[in-house]
Order: C-alpha cells, then sequence, then structure tokens
C-alpha cells in the first residue's frame, strides 16, 4: 500500500470523525517479563498471548496508539486511541501458523468523542514473532457508519510486547 494511499484515507476518516488504525508503521512500548526482567526465549515466547502496543503516524499530526491483547483462549482484543482522543475496539481471534508466527482477525468498531458508534474496519494479519516485537502484514477495509466503503489496504505493523501475562479483554471504550 503506497503511503499517498495511507494520507488520503487518514484525511477522509479525520472529516468523518473516525480512526482509521490499521495501516502504517511504528513502534512503541517496553518489553518486560511480569518481573520486570529481560524475557528468555521459550516455546511459550514464540505464541503471542500477552499485551503488545505500537503507534502508527498516518501523517499530518494523526497518531493512534493500538494495544492488542492476546488470550490463552486465542482472543484477541483490540483498542486503538488517537491522540485527538477518537477510540476504536474490537474483539477477535488469533491462531498459530507455525514456528514463531501467528494470524489474526478483528473487527474494529469506531467511536466518535461522546462514544457513539461511528464506522468500522475489518481486520486481519499474518505475523511473524522476533524476540519482543512481532511484524504483522496487516489488512484493513473501513467503512462509515452507513456501511459505505472509505478504503482498504494493507501495510507491515510492528507490535512490541509489554506483558507475558495471559489478559483479560479489556472493557469496551
Amino acid at each position: 500500500m503506497s503511503r499517498n494511499w495511507r494520507t488520503k484515507t487518514a484525511a477522509l476518516l479525520s472529516a468523518v470523525g473516525l480512526v482509521f488504525v490499521p495501516v502504517g508503521v511504528a513502534s512503541a512500548g517496553m518489553s518486560t517479563d511480569p518481573a520486570g526482567g529481560a524475557q528468555a526465549t521459550s516455546v511459550r515466547n514464540t505464541l503471542p498471548v500477552g499485551v503488545w502496543k505500537t503507534t502508527i503516524d498516518f501523517g499530518g499530526g494523526q497518531m493512534v496508539n493500538v494495544t492488542h491483547s492476546y488470550t490463552s483462549k486465542h482472543e484477541l482484543c483490540h483498542r486503538a486511541k488517537s491522540d485527538n482522543g477518537f477510540l476504536g475496539y474490537g474483539k477477535g481471534s488469533w491462531k498459530p501458523a507455525g514456528t514463531n508466527k501467528f494470524s489474526y482477525a478483528v473487527v474494529e468498531i469506531f467511536y466518535d468523542l461522546d462514544g457513539n458508534f461511528n464506522g468500522h474496519a475489518e481486520m486481519r494479519g499474518d505475523a511473524t514473532i522476533t524476540g519482543t516485537t512481532f511484524k504483522s502484514l496487516h489488512y484493513s477495509k473501513a467503512f462509515d457508519k452507513n456501511g459505505t466503503v472509505l478504503g482498504e489496504g494493507s501495510d507491515y505493523l510492528t507490535f512490541t510486547l509489554v506483558s507475558r501475562q495471559d489478559p483479560p479483554c479489556p472493557a469496551k471504550p
């Protein structure tokens, strides 16, 4: 997906008050184990169970912080918050796809500043874990609140491990 497509899509979504979280490249967060020490590589660490974060820069000053919580029950809980306060939330699933690899799918619901439904995105990805990061080829298709397609595309996202604890799904915003 081209940077031009990302910029146009971000501008369009900003105009209608949506957060479009699925495309872009950046990483943020600290990587520690629950005790705060260095994380050793083990079989458990080849799966995404835990909390992972990234920050996506759409250009033009639009930054979005994304948190993915992967549970041992193969649930994916997605939360996104832009620096201007728009929120996105979704639940999906993940499955192993080979050594250090997994795939995921999630539907994100967009909310405006008052908590009203403002559209959604259908997202999926194929990820490879390397140490305390994973890189995902991420695909997304965004819709406004009336179901009209706003845009779609794919790009690489890099997430950084925050915690290896088996997380509960966080509450909806």
